[in-house]
């Protein structure tokens, strides 16, 4: 398991009334699960008042030299889980263990807010974690 870390760099030319960090991310493990399979959870958090159901955020996963290998959208194989305010859910991003991932990064996230309506919003700080 490895622990995240928040790359300090501001993310500019984001819209003044765009969605920033409604939802963050504030955890961060990977593990190997063998056969060439590794998975990454994201733990995100509703900073919101309201109850949100979960879409996705984007996921960069990059090697040792901070090329980018891919890039996904995260989705959750359990359904769309609905996140109280203050409260958290964990994503799995599988990922090839012979990618030889080093880090991920996310910049944006997704989710539904209780009228249904689909929510597109930033985080502040690109979300960067290190595979240890």
């Amino acid at each position: 398991m490895s622990s995240a870390s928040v790359k300090e760099v501001k993310d500019a030319g984001y819209a003044s009334d765009q969605h920033v960090d409604e939802l963050t991310i504030v955890g961060f493990s990977s593990s190997d699960d063998g056969y060439d399979v590794s998975t990454a959870r994201f733990k995100i958090q509703n900073n919101t008042d309201a109850l949100v159901t979960f879409k996705s955020i984007d996921v960069y996963e990059l090697d040792a030299d901070g090329n980018i290998v891919t890039y996904d959208q995260s989705w959750n194989a359990e359904n769309d889980p609905e996140i109280a305010p203050g409260q958290s859910c964990t994503v799995k991003v599988p990922y090839t263990t012979s990618d030889k991932i080093t880090s991920f990064e996310s910049k944006k996230y997704s989710f539904k807010d209780a009228e249904g309506k689909l929510v597109t919003g930033v985080f502040s700080k690109t979300f960067t974690a290190k595979v240890e």
